[in-house]
């Protein structure tokens, strides 16, 4: 079975992108850590499968196959490619976290309204708990690039995504995170508006804040309620196709 596809990634975070709302795919974990595999399939971070729904329903899938809740570098991408298709600037694309606004801006990036985020007390010491569909723990350190990863992964265990933050001053901190189900990304969209949370319920830095990532930089502003919205790129790579029997033998 021949299966058409996107490659896409927003400041380096990729994705494959499947279009499924006329042809609907049977995905089990391992066709789509197939699917992700940098050697022996297309190669990704992510899976993003695109269902009928308001304007279309996106799916998202980590590279180990499970489902996560949200990815906003990805809802970025899909939001650019289907605004283009269908000729829009604004458009809602639905997620089992819920729905999210999106608009093109005139310099062709994309602004995504990530919804409430709910920022939790931690047991563990330096660090704040923050759920944004996600799961998100974030660390405060001193210097992103001097970090003992493997004893914060052991601390937090694998069902978060682990950020690390480094504030430069108030309209600008660094980030880097590891990905549950991934690793290490060049970039996460809601990582990044995860980190700008927690760090104004420290009152580390003002409601718009640039965030640095191996990948690029990032808009995140948080209004008083808690309300999210993240601005960056969308790329398309290339277009592809991939015969799904072949990859899954």
């Amino acid at each position: 079975m021949d299966i058409d596809f996107l490659k896409m990634h927003g400041l380096g975070n990729d994705f494959v992108v499947l279009d499924c709302r006329t042809q609907p795919l049977e995905l089990t974990q391992q066709a789509l850590q197939k699917i992700a595999n940098r050697r022996t399939g297309v190669g990704c971070d992510q899976i993003l499968v695109l269902e009928n729904g308001k304007d279309a329903f996106l799916r998202i899938y980590n590279a180990n196959g499970g489902e996560a809740e949200a990815c906003g570098n990805g809802t970025r991408c899909v939001a650019w490619w289907l605004g283009k298709q269908l000729g829009r600037d604004q458009l809602t694309l639905q997620t089992i976290a819920g729905d999210l606004s999106c608009h093109i801006t005139k310099s062709d990036h994309v602004q995504v309204e990530m919804g409430q985020v709910e920022v939790l007390s931690s047991e563990s010491p330096g660090s704040i708990d923050v759920k944004l569909g996600n799961p998100h723990k974030i660390y405060f350190v001193s210097d992103c690039n001097q970090v003992n990863w493997q004893e914060l992964r052991d601390q937090a265990g694998k069902a978060v995504n682990i950020g690390v933050v480094q504030i430069v001053h108030p309209k600008l901190i660094h980030l880097k995170v590891w990905e549950r189900g991934v690793g290490f990304t060049q970039a996460c969209g809601s990582g990044a508006c995860a980190a700008v949370a927690a760090a104004r319920v420290q009152k580390l830095v003002d409601a718009e804040c640039q965030v640095q990532q191996p990948g690029g930089l990032l808009e995140v502003e948080v209004d008083e309620s808690g309300m999210v919205k993240m601005t960056g790129p969308a790329v398309l790579s290339y277009q592809g196709v991939f015969n799904l029997n072949a990859l899954v033998s």
